[in-house]
């Protein structure tokens, strides 16, 4: 309630104050409880239910409200640490650790225990008072009716509180300690509350836990425990049916009852330095000196306003405050100068381009007064980087536009580092970002490549990576087409290269052909900003279909296509065994490439040497598309090779075989010795049957003795003979006749005995 000190811990937290800080209060005034002395300077203000005081940065009190009870006669010569207000009765705690207490005695309430010293802070409820010793003991007077001067055994507090009827302590572990009356529950206190300060009302209890969040309890009958969502508090006071807590940023918050405006807190009331709550009346310290900024979350880059707001109008002269930053990235002026008269002044709050988020805190620093400090986040700028495509050919015309985009817009230019870890790709060493522009474009250049590669591009600020992003370069290759695909031998064809894009400079296509029948230049050059490029293709007439294997190699990437070429008529082949001997037949065929039309397709035949006969032309039946032809071989002397040649409209088909030479395989007598006069029979074998009758050259080395004809005959379809040896008589003695068969360049003989 209002008539509870600020705690011992919140006291000695409050700096020293200047001579030009401010009470406010608002709320129940009847008795002029709200009615604060011109010009009164308090480090420390407290609210009861009639009267209020205030302790002087000197250690002197004042006090005003009603008196009717003599509690505004401060005693004479007092200097305090701390004061406390009860309901019709005041408290201090003097500078030597001794306790002071005037106005009504009622209850005994004055009767401060003999020997008290040591204490470090004192609270006043209703009638009662508490006192907290450096030991940490706590100590209770006069009324005593429900306990409530009396502290639990054993009992180690930091901060003690009393409300109407009933006392608070918190212990040193953050365990809250409550006795006396329990009308309301208010000794019921909520399970597991770990807290750092707490605060009795008339009947409710308030504590504020490390996270700034209050709970309440015990009497509830306007709300005066139901704190307000997601309030952050750093102090509390709880009055008789409604609560205050200040807040970080130096403003208030109240809720309870408000039949006489003590929750209505003061438009704009900012700069709080410490709060009280009477039984209904409300009261803060303002700073002399404090800041406030418009925004309470920015990005870096960008920029707030500040205020600066002294508590009383500048003097003559106007005042100057000095204002603090604990963030290098956030820029403040030095100094603000409010001018005579006025209470507030604006001033500018920069920042640069940061990627950390950070929390700076904004100060005054007015004649050593105490401030609130004004708290700005500033968010990490957030910086993408984006490109047109994401996968290009290497060295092709398209164009990559990159744009780097930002999460702020800054007043001054922002430069940004790039870099690509491929050569494959390059980009400028910087990009510019404008004053008040979110976003700017570079270029991003790529050249040929062999290979699929990735490249990383990277964004630096100060050399921090604040944005990456990928590329992928594909390596340019060309497909190849021709048109037509088949041709006449001796008509041309024309070949296309078609690259995978447009190329940014002139690339060299190296062309070869698998055969001499298909004659391609060497390369070709597709232009600058071309995809494509052509080629002639120049055919020889050919006597079958050749498949020519056409290759184009563009940026080392080969395609293929093939060509088939094909003799001008139907003609397509011209068959024969590969060899045959000399005065045999063999059969050879004609074969079109299509079905001979009606009345039959006549085709020239031809021999390249007289040693193999061919008809001098063959017809291929209507509807057919072959025919058939015999080939004889001459009776060649040596081996001969023949080219057969087939001719239609001009096309010619060829087949190549060989005659070879017929030999003398063996030659067999039907005797080895012949009484002369008689005879005997000779055999001659070839190395294989002849088609046609064949001679065989026969001599004897004695005729006179045994004589053979000059040839022997080896008939069609055989390939031996047999000759007949006349014998004559070789007189007086046997004679031997040596029989010679020869055939080419083959011979055989055997030799005959004539006897007498």
């Amino acid at each position: 309630m209002s008539r509870l000190p600020l705690s011992l811990l919140l006291a000695a937290a409050l700096p020293s104050v200047a001579l030009s800080q401010k009470i406010v209060a608002w709320g129940d005034n009847d008795a002029g409880q709200a009615s604060v002395p011109a010009g009164l300077v308090a480090n420390q203000v407290a609210c009861g239910s009639s009267h209020s005081m205030g302790l002087k940065p000197d250690g002197t009190v004042s006090a005003w409200g009603s008196n009717l009870y003599g509690q505004l006669n401060v005693p004479a010569g007092l200097v305090a640490s701390q004061i406390a207000v009860g309901s019709v009765y005041s408290v201090a705690l003097k500078t030597d650790g001794t306790v002071m207490a005037w106005g009504s005695n009622v209850q005994g309430q004055l009767n401060v225990p003999a020997g008290l010293d040591q204490v470090t802070q004192i609270a006043a409820g209703g009638s009662h008072a508490l006192a907290l010793r450096a030991n940490g003991s706590v100590v209770g007077w006069q009324r005593n009716d429900f306990g409530q001067s009396t502290p639990p055994a054993g009992l180690v507090a930091k901060q003690v509180s009393a409300g109407e009827l009933h006392s608070m302590a918190l212990r040193t572990d953050g365990s809250v300690a409550v006795w006396g009356n329990n009308y309301f529950n208010q000794l019921i206190v909520p399970a597991g509350l770990v807290a750092t300060q707490i605060a009795s009302g008339d009947y409710h209890c308030l504590a504020l836990r490390s996270d700034g969040t209050v709970v309440g309890w015990g009497r509830n009958a306007s709300g005066e425990t139901v704190a307000p969502n997601r309030l952050r508090a750093i102090q509390i006071s709880a009055g008789g049916g409604h609560s205050l807590a200040l807040r970080a940023d130096g403003t208030v918050a109240a809720w309870g009852a408000n039949g006489l405006g003590q929750c209505d807190v003061p438009i704009g009331l900012t700069g709080v330095l410490q709060v009280s709550a009477g039984y209904s009346t409300s009261m803060a310290v303002v700073a002399a000196a404090h800041c406030v900024i418009d925004q309470e979350v920015i990005y870096a880059g960008a920029s707030a306003t500040g205020t600066v707001r002294l508590a009383h109008p500048a003097h003559a002269g106007g005042a100057v405050v000095a204002l603090t930053c604990d963030t290098p990235n956030v820029h403040i002026p030095a100094t603000v100068t409010i001018p005579a008269g006025a209470t507030e002044r604006t001033f500018p709050v920069t920042t640069d381009v940061d990627f950390t988020t950070r929390t700076a805190t904004i100060a005054t620093s007015f004649n050593g007064t105490a401030t609130v400090p004004a708290k700005l986040v500033v968010l990490a700028d957030s910086v993408n980087l984006g490109l047109s495509r994401s996968i290009v050919y290497g060295g092709s015309t398209t164009n990559i536009a990159a744009t780097l985009g930002v999460s702020f817009t800054s007043p001054q230019e922002s430069i940004f580092d790039l870099s690509s870890d491929n050569a494959a790709v390059t980009v400028p060493a910087t990009v510019r970002l404008r004053p008040g522009y979110a976003s700017a474009n570079f270029p991003v250049s790529h050249r040929l490549t062999g290979t699929d590669q990735t490249a990383t591009i990277t964004v630096r600020k100060d050399g921090v990576v604040v944005a990456t992003t990928t590329l992928t370069v594909k390596p340019i290759g060309g497909a190849l087409s021709l048109s037509p695909s088949e041709v006449f031998g001796g008509d041309s064809s024309g070949g296309t290269v078609t690259l995978s894009a447009p190329v940014a400079a002139p690339m060299t296509v190296i062309l070869v052909s698998s055969r001499t029948e298909a004659a391609v230049p060497a390369s070709v050059v597709v232009p600058a900003g071309a995809k494509t490029t052509t080629f002639l293709i120049e055919t020889v007439r050919v006597g079958r279909p050749i498949s020519a294997l056409i290759s184009s190699t563009a940026n080392g990437k080969t395609a293929n296509a093939a060509l088939q070429i094909v003799p001008r008529s139907n003609l397509h082949s011209v068959t024969l065994p590969t060899y045959l001997y000399g005065h045999q037949r063999v059969a050879g065929t004609v074969r079109l490439t299509s079905p001979a039309p009606a009345g039959g397709q006549a085709v020239s035949l031809a021999s390249s040497d007289p040693g193999l006969i061919v008809p001098a032309s063959v017809t291929v039946p209507a509807g057919a598309t072959s025919v058939g032809f015999v080939a004889e071989g001459a009776d060649v002397a040596f081996t001969a090779d023949v080219t057969v040649s087939a001719q239609l409209n001009g096309d010619t088909v060829s087949a190549e075989t060989e005659v070879r030479a017929l030999t003398i395989s063996s030659l067999a007598l039907s005797a080895s010795t012949v009484a002369g006069g008689g005879t005997a029979t000779g055999t001659v074998t070839l190395n294989v049957p002849v088609s046609v009758a064949t001679t065989v050259s026969l001599t004897s080395d004695n005729a006179g003795v045994a004589s053979v004809n000059a040839v022997v005959v080896i008939p069609a379809g055989s390939k031996t003979g047999t000759f007949t040896i006349t014998t004559h008589s070789p007189g007086r003695t046997a004679r031997n006749v040596k029989i010679t068969a020869m055939k080419n360049d083959t011979s055989a003989y055997r030799t005959l005995k004539v006897i007498p």
